[in-house]
């Protein structure tokens, strides 16, 4: 592997989602999510901290389809469509996701516990062949008050193939969240924290990102 032995490339993020979930009627088990996401990342690295400036980097939007078969269980399926650019892709890359997932939620006295399982299946633009990933995220959130809660989750993304256009077969990435919310009212909550996205690369060196994230989700 091109660049064994050396560190990580570390860079800094701004991350922002805008959020919108619903369901199709009151008391219906069938739902809807919606997200578009912008990033902007720090470019100049190696140069000196004066030539450095942050810049777009990614733009995705993301929406599916989910059924509620009880208070625990969830059933998804999506599509995304994202632009990314570097330093989060080599080139400008179009890639065309669509996904399958399951949500287990349970809610303790120690707060509140979300379990997610995805099945990717991704194509890029500029290079031929089907990607297969999973993802397990697991999320933890605690109130604080009626208003304020603590949230934090860690994702881990595997490949399931090989493909030429990137991705290797065995361990992708892994996200690790930590943050706070406020509620403004029942529908509309807000969320600020750290991500730090640690990226496997197989011939170069491995990347990892630190993101400042502001998060702004309406439940209709």
């Amino acid at each position: 592997q091109a660049g064994a032995g050396q560190g990580p490339e570390q860079i800094f993020g701004i991350l922002g989602d805008l959020g919108v979930y619903g369901n199709f009627g009151k008391g219906s088990p069938w739902l809807y999510e919606s997200d578009l996401l912008i990033a902007g990342n720090q470019i100049g690295t190696p140069y000196s901290a004066a030539d450095q400036f942050m810049a777009f980097s990614a733009v995705g939007s993301y929406t599916s389809l989910g059924y509620k078969i009880d208070d625990h269980h969830t059933l998804y399926a999506g599509y995304g469509f994202q632009h990314v650019v570097e330093p989060l892709a080599s080139v400008p890359t179009n890639e065309n996701r669509g996904w399958q997932q399951y949500n287990y939620e349970h809610f303790t006295p120690c707060g509140g516990f979300k379990l997610s399982s995805r099945l990717e299946e991704r194509t890029v633009n500029n290079a031929g062949g089907l990607a297969l990933r999973a993802r397990q995220l697991v999320q933890w959130t605690y109130p604080l008050n009626a208003l304020w809660y603590l949230i934090a989750a860690e994702e881990v993304f595997f490949n399931l193939n090989t493909v030429a256009w990137g991705p290797v077969a065995g361990y992708d990435q892994n996200r690790v969240f930590a943050g706070i919310g406020y509620r403004f009212n029942p529908t509309t909550r807000a969320e600020i924290g750290y991500l730090n996205n640690y990226i496997n690369r197989a011939f170069v060196e491995d990347l990892d990102v630190n993101f400042l994230t502001f998060n702004v989700y309406v439940d209709l």
